[in-house]
């Protein structure tokens, strides 16, 4: 039985290399330098509303939008990459820390148990946000801010990592978010 499950991680392992390596190579075929799905759009993108889905890719000239709203390299002036973290309340459950609590100690554990589920809950949850500082068509100065609802704040440092090197200028990444 245990051969199985080492052989089941080892497909398992080398389907997700191999997907990788797939993906790699259609997004050469594409001309697509760097890509992040999963995000939000919170500002600055024209034609677009707050909180709609949204994924940026990366190309030889210009950094595309949902492949609908397209930006050039050439007024693009930085990408910066940064994190928050939110505090996510979450409220405690009673009924199911009482059953185990009567489980391990008996009734008076249900009742100590459920007492221990009064309150909230407090989680750290990392969101992370990309900006983009570019000038739109009419020569206005804007920022396009998109925040990640997917794997996590990784994958943006990444991608402004990319995009940076690809305007030539060294990345900016913030731990905090930051006012301008």
């Amino acid at each position: 039985m245990g051969n199985y499950i080492i052989w089941g991680i080892c497909i398992g392992i080398l389907y997700v290399v191999f997907k990788k390596i797939k993906t790699s190579r259609e997004n050469k075929q594409k001309g697509i330098i760097a890509r992040i799905d999963e995000l939000v759009i919170v500002q600055g993108v024209p034609g677009a509303v707050e909180g709609q889905p949204a994924f940026l890719r990366l190309y030889d000239d210009t950094v595309t939008v949902n492949d609908q709203q397209t930006i050039p390299l050439a007024r693009i002036k930085e990408a910066v990459s940064f994190s928050q973290k939110d505090i996510e309340g979450k409220n405690k459950s009673v009924v199911g820390r009482g059953i185990i609590g009567a489980a391990l100690l008996g009734p008076l554990g249900a009742v100590v148990g459920g007492m221990s589920g009064v309150g909230q809950k407090n989680t750290d949850k990392t969101v992370g946000f990309i900006a983009i500082h570019y000038t739109d068509k009419d020569g206005i100065a804007e920022t396009a801010i998109l925040k990640t609802t997917g794997p996590g704040p990784l994958l943006l440092i990444k991608f402004t990592k990319a995009l940076n090197e690809k305007l030539g200028i060294v990345p900016g990444t913030h731990k905090q978010a930051y006012e301008i």
